[in-house]
């Protein structure tokens, strides 16, 4: 099967709470970070693939302070505290080491941001409208994030932070 038809199958959902000692088992054993309890508000995903888990996300709440993202959005330090709740924090992404399909990084991103600020309305009564996440650039490159369209703010104390568009 050719790629195009094999990313038509890609899905994501929302982990069921039976789930989640597996999710967290595989987060920890295959992502260079581990698995560490999110912050705030949290949503955690699978990417089935025929119904086969590929990969796994983690969205928590944004971080507190972020001087680029806070200029890019143009935020005081009241507005980021009244709405800092509408972002989310991609804090982890993980594909299994074993599959290796082009491109299904970025469409995994693509499909998830379509489904996830419903998702935290639905969990948490508000939507998301920005999503962030910090990449380590001594490891990465964050090419899955660009190929989703996410914009590159540029270097922050902890790392880099990209937004989708």
């Amino acid at each position: 099967m050719d790629e195009k038809n094999i990313l038509r199958e890609v899905k994501i959902r929302p982990i069921r709470k039976e789930e989640f000692s597996l999710w967290k088992e595989l987060m920890n054993k295959y992502h260079y970070l581990g698995y560490k309890r999110m912050p705030g508000k949290n949503i955690h995903y699978v990417a089935t693939l025929r119904d086969r888990w590929v990969a796994l996300l983690g969205w928590g709440s944004a971080a507190l302070k972020c001087k680029v993202r806070d200029e890019f959005i143009g935020w005081d330090e009241k507005k980021r505290l009244e709405r800092l709740f509408l972002l989310a924090n991609n804090v982890r992404f993980l594909i299994f080491p074993w599959i290796n399909i082009k491109n299904l990084a970025s469409k995994i991103l693509s499909l998830n941001l379509k489904r996830l600020s419903n998702d935290f309305k639905l969990l948490y009564g508000h939507p998301v409208v920005l999503g962030e996440t910090f990449v380590d650039l001594s490891s990465y490159k964050g090419t899955c994030y660009r190929a989703a369209n996410w914009i590159y703010l540029g270097k922050t104390v902890i790392g880099h932070l990209k937004f989708p568009r």
